[in-house]
């Protein structure tokens, strides 16, 4: 208890109405009905106002992109035991990419994140408000959005910046100074696929360490290069975005790593170039 009293001291609560109020409960190999099952005993039996699900996905028994699964499991299952129990539902999921325009304006900036969780928008018209919790580009600082029912929430604008406190034992966020938020904003990543393709040379290969030290030198920072450069190397990636990883034989090591626009012939990988010297050393000996 002590140790968890020094983190609710430093929050400003009462300790002992914390431990009396709040609890968490461990639902392991149950998804879908079966754990709402047991969600709502547990909230009949502590009497409880709000049910806090951490993750959705834990406990969510279909593909989560598809429309007709959060339905199914969001206003048959999880309304239901709201309707049955008249608790409050709070749920935390992780973030995707948001959907193309859609026929929205272009500068509609608030409908745009509040469909940038992962999966279909029956989870945005499912949930009366929506806030998202985003890092600005490599920095501490993360942006707080209310992007549903602002209105209600009595904040002075629709995005606050915080960060944890300094002394990571409180587990506090504490609001960014203004100028720490501004720097933040700044550093965002802004970088594309298209800017990194330009660092690649239109005949032959870099080297990998190249590559990297050319991208720092161009504004890209750590995160948003090694993001960018992941999904270049994915095969699913269009072929005027792709970048290719070589292996490049190396007699006195491991194969060396170089990238280009084009795919290595099969005979000239680090394996294909180190089994040719095997087999031609071994024709010598014969």
């Amino acid at each position: 208890m002590s140790a968890t009293t020094t983190r609710y001291d430093n929050s400003g609560l009462d300790p002992a109405q914390v431990h009396e109020n709040f609890w968490i409960e461990t639902v392991r190999g149950k998804i879908g009905n079966g754990a709402v099952k047991i969600a709502r005993d547990l909230v009949e039996f502590w009497k409880a106002d709000i049910l806090l699900i951490n993750p959705l996905t834990a406990y969510h028994d279909g593909d989560i992109s598809k429309n007709e699964d959060n339905i199914r499991f969001l206003y048959g299952e999880l309304a239901a035991l709201q309707d049955e129990t008249k608790i409050g539902l709070v749920a935390i999921h992780h973030k995707g990419k948001p959907p193309r325009n859609g026929g929205k304006k272009k500068d509609d900036v608030y409908h745009e994140i509040q469909y940038k969780m992962l999966g279909g928008s029956a989870l945005t018209n499912f949930f009366r408000a929506i806030i998202t919790v985003v890092p600005l580009g490599s920095s501490h600082v993360y942006a707080f959005t209310i992007a549903k029912r602002f209105e209600a929430s009595g904040w002075q604008f629709k995005s606050e910046h915080f960060k944890w406190h300094e002394d990571r034992a409180k587990r506090l966020w504490v609001p960014a100074p203004a100028v720490e938020a501004e720097a933040a904003s700044k550093a965002d990543c802004t970088k594309t696929l298209a800017d990194l393709l330009k660092l690649i040379p239109m005949v032959g290969t870099i080297p990998r360490e190249q590559l990297k030290n050319d991208a720092a030198n161009a504004g890209f920072r750590c995160r948003e290069y090694d993001g960018l450069l992941a999904e270049a190397l994915n095969e699913t990636t269009p072929d005027d975005q792709r970048i290719y990883k070589w292996m490049i034989y190396n007699p006195e090591g491991r194969a060396l790593v170089r990238y280009g626009r084009y795919e290595q012939a099969a005979g000239e990988t680090a394996a294909a170039v180190r089994d040719a010297k095997r087999a031609e050393k071994r024709k010598r000996a014969d």
